[in-house]
């Protein structure tokens, strides 16, 4: 139903050079702002109106605990998009239970392989507490991705721990197989992210991580280290990346970014 094409090829082919430019799948996914946002991974709560041709924002955005939806006149709703943390839990906001596949290795997110193991039990930590372990093996993934490679579309995990590169979804691969390896149940989110490019702000193409503590996912995002996200990013899905669901789960993106228009409302 995803219109895809698979071709068998060796690895030299398929990893040869067709251009001298590399590409860019953040370019290729991205929404021009007009406004700038100082300091965008510290804010507490962003609000944003958005308008999707020949569609409602409600079809495309997720709703939960750190994301509400407001429909507006005309097409239009206000997302509002706020940081929590388990020391800060969002008021009454009923969470879907973690399933087996949350917590289960795959083919992208090898938790059970003996490297990513290892990697894994090699942060020594000093807590019983999961979010705080999960912070801290978010920090060691983007301190072990020395290189970030834009150009990966989408390598394992396992793949990720030997060659220590790629981009966010590379840096969310690796983030999720490593709490599940510590029996923490972790996801993917898919959406977008802003970008403070030099006179041009955009909200580009985006994966992180949410990992279920206690009673509730809680987002964090390995590409900035930070032990969580603030109000700029916006999602659309989440996935476990197991089976069929690993490509599906990009299908959101792709049938709405050149539709979207976006506005930001309000900082804090």
């Amino acid at each position: 139903g995803l219109g895809l094409e698979e071709y068998r090829t060796s690895r030299e082919h398929a990893l040869a050079k067709i251009g001298s430019r590399p590409f860019d799948i953040n370019a290729s996914f991205s929404i021009r702002l007009k406004r700038t946002i100082p300091d965008p991974h510290a804010t507490r709560r962003v609000r944003y109106r958005i308008h999707v041709k020949d569609g409602q924002p409600s079809d495309f955005f997720a709703e939960g605990a750190s994301q509400q939806i407001k429909s507006l006149e005309d097409g239009w709703a206000e997302i509002e998009v706020q940081a929590i943390a388990p020391q800060q839990p969002p008021a009454a906001a009923q969470q879907r239970q973690p399933t087996a596949q949350d917590s289960a290795a795959n083919s992208l997110i090898q938790s059970d392989d003996d490297f990513v193991v290892a990697m894994a039990h090699s942060r020594e930590s000093d807590t019983e507490d999961p979010w705080q372990l999960a912070c801290q093996l978010e920090k060691f993934v983007y301190q072990l991705i020395e290189k970030k490679d834009f150009s990966q579309v989408f390598a394992s995990a396992k793949e990720v721990a030997q060659s220590r590169q790629g981009d966010c979804t590379e840096h969310a691969v690796l983030l999720a197989a490593l709490c599940r390896a510590r029996k923490i149940p972790t996801r993917v989110a898919i959406g977008l992210v802003y970008v403070p490019r030099p006179g041009a702000p955009e909200l580009a193409y985006h994966m992180w991580n949410e990992v279920w503590i206690k009673d509730g996912w809680y987002p964090l995002d390995a590409t900035l280290g930070r032990g969580g996200i603030g109000g700029c990013h916006l999602k659309l899905t989440d996935t476990n990346l197991a089976g069929s669901s690993a490509f599906s789960a990009f299908l959101p993106v792709t049938q709405v970014v050149r539709r979207l228009q976006i506005e930001i409302v309000s900082v804090e």
